[in-house]
């Protein structure tokens, strides 16, 4: 994936981390401006709308939670538009990601214009991920029971841990402190500090557990 790509993903993970949030979070979270609501799924069915996504997506996310199966054919629609428009895609098969199973694969041009160098290419691969394929991604990796039950362990795991970075840089944290309240004061702790990252001190993004 290139960086514009990435950053991309990284946008619309945020939002689903959000979503999954939800009804704590609900007024919190926006993409665009766009408030999510109280019901996840629901929510990002009608972000997938709003973004122009097929219906084939809107079909999928109408009926959750969304199986491997639903993932595997949207990522599969996603791909072939990719490829009708000059892309190669590279499926090397599956990968664990947030306790699901998701596709392993990389994206490049098979032709000069179709280079992931030029905007407008990126600009034509992200159009084919938000038509076919990226709401139901998000579903799948993120509400889905497995998911869910991840993260339910991560937080589990470490919680205590995030609690002990926070206080041990002489950030105030409440006893009754979400995990939610608890990630946002690591960012602005990361932000303000310049150096401090309590997320990546204790593994977050690569947790397995």
């Amino acid at each position: 994936m290139t960086s514009t790509a990435a950053r991309e993903a990284r946008r619309w993970l945020r939002l689903a981390v959000c979503i999954a949030m939800v009804p704590a979070l609900v007024g919190g979270c926006s993409s665009g401006g766009a408030h999510v609501q109280a019901n996840p799924s629901a929510a990002l069915r009608e972000e997938a709308k709003a973004a122009g996504a097929d219906q084939s997506q809107l079909d999928i996310l109408a009926k959750p939670p969304v199986a491997y199966a639903d993932y595997e054919t949207a990522m599969t629609r996603g791909f072939e538009c990719m490829r009708s428009a000059g892309f190669t895609v590279d499926v090397k098969g599956t990968r664990r990601q947030s306790g699901v199973t998701a596709l392993d694969y990389t994206v490049s041009g098979a032709t000069p214009a179709m280079d992931l160098a030029s905007s407008r290419a990126k600009e034509i691969m992200l159009d084919c991920e938000v038509r076919f394929s990226r709401f139901v991604a998000v579903s799948w990796t993120i509400q889905s029971p497995d998911a869910v039950a991840y993260f339910q362990r991560r937080e589990k795991a470490l919680k205590p841990e995030l609690v002990a970075c926070l206080r041990a840089h002489a950030v105030d944290v409440a006893a009754d402190s979400s995990f939610h309240d608890l990630i946002s004061k690591s960012t602005t702790l990361a932000q303000t500090s310049g150096s401090v990252d309590c997320m990546s001190e204790i593994g977050y993004q690569g947790w397995d557990g």
